[in-house]
């Protein structure tokens, strides 16, 4: 998931149409949503931030993108499994930075 809070998750859905569940079928239709991270723009496909769940037999399609209250982080955005299973992350905590590259797709 994509977690944050109230504005920032807000704007990412306004911009989705869409808080909780969508029709799978609009998947292909839905924009990327594009983060600026020092300057670099890391796109991520709606393919990836919707997800498409099949449990005992039904299939249904939930937004991964989640409001949180990060109380004292005030307006934050924890970058989950949404974003770091298709832009692989690197933490060099020894030199307090962080690096990402286009993960490798199976």
């Amino acid at each position: 998931m994509l977690a944050g809070s109230k504005d920032i998750v807000r704007a990412l859905t306004k911009v989705i149409g869409a808080v909780q569940a969508i029709d799978c079928a609009l998947i292909p239709n839905l924009p990327n949503i594009e983060f600026v991270i020092d300057g670099t723009t890391y796109e991520l496909p709606s393919s990836e931030y919707i997800l498409d769940l099949k449990v005992f037999g039904q299939e249904g399609c939930l937004v991964g993108i989640q409001e949180i209250d990060l109380g004292r982080l005030g307006e934050s955005l924890i970058m989950g499994d949404v974003f770091i299973k298709y832009w692989y992350t690197e933490f060099d905590v020894a030199n307090t930075r962080v690096g990402f590259a286009k993960a490798v797709q199976k």
